[in-house]
């Protein structure tokens, strides 16, 4: 399908002083009207789209080249895009200033709060004479000598209101009035909403629901009193007539043999001296591969370890593990077993993916789905899960954003893989993009494998998922 146009957003100018060529960047009100975009557009569009604002005139494209210019300008310029991606309301959701809430970056800039401070002004009293209302440190001066008209609160509140108002054909409403809504099948148009500017709350969602609200008129705090005596047999008392609340767990609990499993194993890593290396992978062409390939049956588990078993190929020594019994020798085991954990019900499995660095990509996806189906059933033989010279613990599906995983016994190396995260990066080209990195961490046997050992080896991984993810399928 095609993609959808980008949408016409309004950047409001702030004026902060900041910038001595006399250019004012543009920047967006400061409210979160992130929930008022229309559907089909993103936070990185948003990004986008100002972007070409930016670059759209002579001083806008100077602006850009200045803060390129320098680590210290790139960086502001990407927490720039990353407010404008937070705050960013698209056409017809921006307030006029003399609409805006007094405290607003709209209506008046830094340096005028500080002057009306000093003055002891109240700047909601005061009637800007900028584009649209928008105060000017002039009419600060002018306010104090009493040369601009200076209401007084009730006055001015009388007159200006504050509004807001959603873009059209949008209704204004929080996150979890959306979601209540949907779930009970509730039309958010015709709820009445009584949050700010009018949004619907989930609390009215539950009012038109004939629901009880969560929230209710804060009370006093009541004195301490004597417990009350015991309810008349046949009664029941207060307690039991609220809603029974369920009772925490306590008392020892007895493990099942997968746990205490877990547990021995754990264990046994103590006395290892290990340590543990990071880096951030781009994930854009291995995520596009996934979607090209996902119709066929291959799955991102069977992606990963393939492109771990094609590195251990050329870094054998992360396969490799610290031999006791030998009198310390480093025992190579002949293939690539790479084992993934499969979270269970009270517990973990790590079913093995045999030779995965021979297997074709495909017949791989088969075997691990097979696997996760037998792990579930608790019907892995021995050998299919005992195997593996190479871990891999994924939470990245959770949303968690790194994790650094414990080695387990009898190898040298395991990779804990977090979530892909858009982030906003300087690309190789020098302009300001949007890309997807997942942060993988190796946890080492240090007595065997060496920091080196461990950075080219994930040097070697991030270039084969982000330069040549189509070799995944051709081994």
């Amino acid at each position: 399908l095609p993609a959808p146009p980008r949408p016409v957003i309004s950047f409001a100018a702030v004026d902060t002083g900041k910038y001595a060529n006399g250019f004012v960047p543009p920047t967006s009100l400061d409210q979160d009207v992130r929930a008022q975009l229309p559907p089909g557009y993103d936070p990185d569009t948003v990004a986008a789209v100002y972007l070409d604002q930016l670059r759209s005139t002579a001083q806008g494209r100077a602006f850009l080249e200045d803060l390129d210019s320098t680590p210290r300008g790139q960086k502001e310029l990407q927490l720039m895009l990353e407010r404008v991606k937070i705050r960013a309301p698209p056409l017809g959701a921006l307030v006029p200033p003399d609409q805006a809430i007094s405290g607003s970056l709209f209506r008046e800039s830094p340096h005028v709060r500080d002057l009306a401070d000093k003055a002891g002004i109240d700047l909601s009293t005061v009637s800007g004479s900028g584009p649209g209302g928008r105060i000017l440190p002039q009419d600060i001066a002018e306010a104090a000598s009493g040369k601009r008209e200076h209401w007084g609160k009730d006055e001015y509140y009388q007159q200006k209101k504050a509004v807001w108002t959603p873009a059209e054909g949008v209704v204004a409403a929080t996150p979890m009035a959306r979601r209540l809504a949907k779930e009970k099948g509730v039309d958010l148009s015709s709820v009445r909403g009584t949050g700010n500017f009018g949004r619907v709350t989930g609390d009215d969602v539950r009012r038109a629901l004939g629901m009880p609200v969560e929230k209710e008129e804060p009370r006093p705090a009541a004195p301490p009193s004597k417990p009350a005596p015991p309810a008349p047999a046949g009664r029941p008392s207060a307690a039991k007539e609220t809603a029974p609340v369920k009772p925490m767990a306590a008392g020892l609990a007895a493990m099942d043999g997968m746990q205490k499993a877990v547990a021995r194993n754990m264990e046994a890593t103590v006395s290892v001296p290990v340590f543990r290396v990071s880096r951030a992978i781009v994930t854009d062409a291995f995520d596009q591969l996934y979607k090209d390939v996902k119709e066929k049956g291959v799955t991102v588990s069977a992606l990963l370890a393939k492109a771990v078993a094609l590195t251990l190929e050329k870094h054998p020594i992360l396969n490799a593990a610290y031999d006791v019994a030998n009198g310390g020798s480093i025992r190579h085991p002949g293939e690539v077993n790479v084992a993934m954990a499969v979270a269970l019900d009270g517990g973990l499995l790590t079913p093995v993916l045999k030779q995965a660095n021979a297997v074709d990509i495909f017949q791989l996806s088969r075997d691990w789905k097979e696997l996760v189906n037998k792990a579930r059933d608790k019907k892995l033989g021995a050998a299919e899960m005992s195997t593996g010279t190479f871990y891999i613990s994924n939470l990245g599906m959770m949303g968690v954003n790194q994790m650094d995983p414990i080695l387990p016994p009898g190898v040298g190396a395991i990779m804990g893989v977090g979530a892909a995260i858009p982030r906003v990066t300087v690309q190789g080209n020098g302009f300001i993009g949007v890309q997807k990195e997942m942060t993988v961490t190796l946890t080492c046997d240090h007595r065997h494998i060496y920091g080196a050992d461990a950075a080219a080896f994930l040097q070697d991984l991030a270039h084969l998922m982000e330069n040549d993810p189509q070799r995944l399928l051709m081994g």
